[in-house]
Order: C-alpha cells, then structure tokens, then sequence
C-alpha cells in the first residue's frame, strides 16, 4: 500500500487562514473533506456543472408537467381598476397551474 503525505501551512495572521485551520482543526474526518474541496475545485464541482444539473432537473419537471393555456385571448387594452384584477387573477390562476 502507497500512501503519499502533504503538508499544509495556515499563516495565523491571515484571517481566511486562521478561520480555515480552526474549520479543519475541529473536523472528523479532514481527509476526506480536503480531498472532495479539491476535487470539487478541480471542475468535478464548478459552477457550471451545478447549473447543468439544476437546469436538466427543471426541463425534467417542466416536461413532464401539463400545460393549461387560457382560452380568453387578450383582444382590449387594460384601461381600469377593474379589469387589471381580473388580468391579475387570471395570470395568477395561470402561475398556480405550474
């Protein structure tokens, strides 16, 4: 069996430094945490990876879900009070079918 061995240094004076060694200093298990940061900085993990996974997630969902179209089209221009309720309830109708 090879294990190889890194050594790390935190300057004490560096706030990020001291505030890091005291999250690993206190840590069960700071192997595995250092070696999932790295590999999540090394592009298993990036940012771009997590807004593909949230992006297919939301077109699996939206495909899968019906969707309803109202049947009243908009023929006249929203001039008072009361029919821009009525539009309001019908876009809100619209949204809580999704």
């Amino acid at each position: 069996m090879s294990i190889k061995f890194i050594k790390v240094r935190f300057n004490m004076d560096n706030p990020d430094d001291r505030k890091l060694y005291e999250m690993l200093n206190g840590m069960k298990g700071q192997n595995s945490f250092i070696k999932n940061a790295i590999t999540s900085y090394s592009g298993k993990g990036t940012e771009e990876a997590i807004a593909e996974k949230v992006a297919t997630i939301l077109l699996d969902k939206l495909g899968t879900m019906p969707l309803t179209l109202s049947s009243q089209p908009v023929t006249e221009e929203i001039t008072d009070e009361t029919s821009f309720s009525e539009s309001a309830d019908i876009a809100d109708a619209f949204l809580d079918s999704l």
